[in-house]
């Protein structure tokens, strides 16, 4: 019995480490993010512009196209990354303590810091890859969430990730064996810790999760969004803020093959 109570203790001294560890990146994250600039990409075929959106309360930002295609084409995309932000700053529109009365150093205080980056930018694909800083006043602690717009370039649509791979039982068992992209190799114990949430996870229960991911809003029970890198398949999973609130999982396209949609026309010899 005591052994138990001594793992116990041990165990929680873990948690309260990580979620402290947790804690402090968040609000260095927050003050590295709050400014933002313009940004070109280094092959100089597509231009990106920041499109500020600033409040009282939000700091973001999300990217507009300028240049690389004809108008209508980049009108299409820019029209579904504004869609998805909405979307986004639409999952925190609802204020419950909004008639509360705030101090004076909450009143002019930033809680929503959305902050974005391309994974990928070609004649194929556009992914756009989004961290939601969240520090309500209210919330027992602030929260860091994942959201990912990704679009086919060519037929000009958003897709999803079943659109991408054949999802399946084999897909979600080898989704388990990808690393981890975002833990540090330093800290065994925090992949531990993830690795057993995600192996808590049934197999149906995550692979209804995949069926679901890159839907903005509720119906994305398990918070899973995809993103494309120029050789790698990334997926975002939501975990407890002990843990970190989000893990991502990478892949490359080249170990993917046998579950990649053929529509695409995969390049394997990306740089």
């Amino acid at each position: 019995m005591k052994k138990k109570w001594i793992s116990i203790t041990i165990i929680s001294l873990i948690l309260l480490s990580i979620s402290i560890s947790k804690t402090l990146l968040e609000a260095s994250y927050a003050i590295e993010t709050s400014t933002r600039v313009h940004t070109q990409l280094g092959d100089d075929t597509f231009e990106v512009k920041d499109i500020p959106y600033i409040t009282k309360r939000i700091e973001a930002a999300y990217p507009e196209i300028i240049s690389g295609a004809d108008q209508d084409k980049l009108d299409k995309w820019n029209q579904i990354i504004k869609d998805d932000f909405d979307k986004i700053l639409a999952i925190y529109s609802y204020d419950p303590f909004s008639e509360l009365k705030e101090t004076p150093t909450e009143s002019n205080r930033i809680i929503l810091n959305i902050n974005y980056e391309i994974k990928l930018l070609n004649a194929q694909f556009l992914s756009v890859f989004y961290r939601a800083f969240y520090s309500s006043p209210y919330s027992a602690h602030p929260s860091e969430l994942v959201y990912t717009t990704n679009i086919d370039t060519v037929r000009d649509r958003r897709v999803i990730l079943s659109d991408l791979v054949n999802l399946n039982d084999d897909f979600v068992s080898f989704l388990r064996s990808w690393d981890f992209s975002t833990v540090e190799p330093s800290n065994p114990m925090l992949n531990a810790v993830i690795k057993s949430i995600l192996n808590d996870m049934s197999d149906d229960e995550l692979l209804n999760g995949l069926k679901s991911a890159d839907q903005i809003g509720s119906n994305n029970r398990w918070g899973i969004y995809t993103y494309l890198t120029p050789n790698k398949l990334g997926v975002s999973v939501s975990v407890p803020h002990f843990a970190g609130d989000h893990v991502e999982l990478e892949k490359e396209y080249e170990e993917l093959k046998d579950y990649l949609n053929p529509d695409f026309h995969w390049d394997f010899n990306q740089n």
